[in-house]
C-alpha cells in the first residue's frame, strides 16, 4: 500500500511517465534496459549549481542551501553539507522530460541518519535560469512530506542551451 501511495503521488505531482502512469495514459515497455549512463534523458544537470528558495516545515536543509548537481546519461547525484544536514547525498534517476525520481540520505545534527524520496519537475524561468520543483518525503522518523523549490545560481549564459527542450 505505501509504495502505491508513492506512485499515486508521483503521477500527482509530475503527470504520468513509464514508471507511474494512469490507466489512462499508458507507455510502450522498452525493449531492454538502457545501458548505465545511457538513454533518453536530457543532459541538464550535469555541473548546475541550485539553491534551496522555499522549503515546507519538516525539511531538515535550510533556505539558501546549495547543491551541485552532476549526470552521467539518466543519472543524476549531488553531495551536499550545511549545519542541520552536516552530510548528504543525493541520487537520482532522470526521465526524458528530465524529471528525477530521487532518493536522498543525510546525518542530522547528532549524527542520525535520515531518508527520504523526491520527485523533482524541471523548468525553465521566465530570464533563462532552472528551476526545479520538488515533492518530498521522508522515508525515516514520521514520514512527513513536503514540497521545496530550488533555482538556479547563476546568469542567463550560464543557464546554457541544454535547456532548450524545457517548458518555459
Amino acid at each position: 500500500m505505501e509504495e502505491a501511495n508513492i506512485q499515486l503521488d508521483r503521477v500527482r505531482a509530475a503527470g504520468p511517465t513509464r514508471f507511474a502512469f494512469t490507466i489512462s495514459h499508458a507507455f510502450a515497455s522498452p525493449a531492454e534496459p538502457a545501458a548505465p549512463g545511457t538513454g533518453p534523458a536530457p543532459q541538464i544537470y550535469n555541473g548546475r549549481k541550485m539553491r534551496l528558495v522555499s522549503n515546507t516545515a519538516g525539511g531538515d536543509v535550510p533556505d539558501g542551501q546549495v547543491f551541485e548537481y552532476r549526470q552521467d546519461g539518466a543519472r543524476v547525484w549531488s553531495v551536499y553539507h550545511s549545519a542541520e544536514a552536516r552530510f548528504g547525498s543525493l541520487v537520482a534517476s532522470a526521465d526524458a522530460e528530465g524529471k528525477l525520481d530521487l532518493r536522498y540520505q543525510q546525518l542530522d545534527p547528532k549524527g542520525t541518519p535520515r531518508t527520504g524520496r523526491c520527485v523533482t519537475t524541471p523548468e525553465r524561468l521566465d530570464d533563462g535560469r532552472f528551476r526545479m520543483l520538488e515533492v518530498w518525503q521522508w522515508t525515516n522518523g514520521d514520514g512527513t512530506r513536503g514540497e521545496s523549490v530550488l533555482e538556479e545560481v547563476g546568469s542567463v549564459e550560464q543557464a546554457g542551451e541544454n535547456l532548450a527542450g524545457l517548458p518555459a
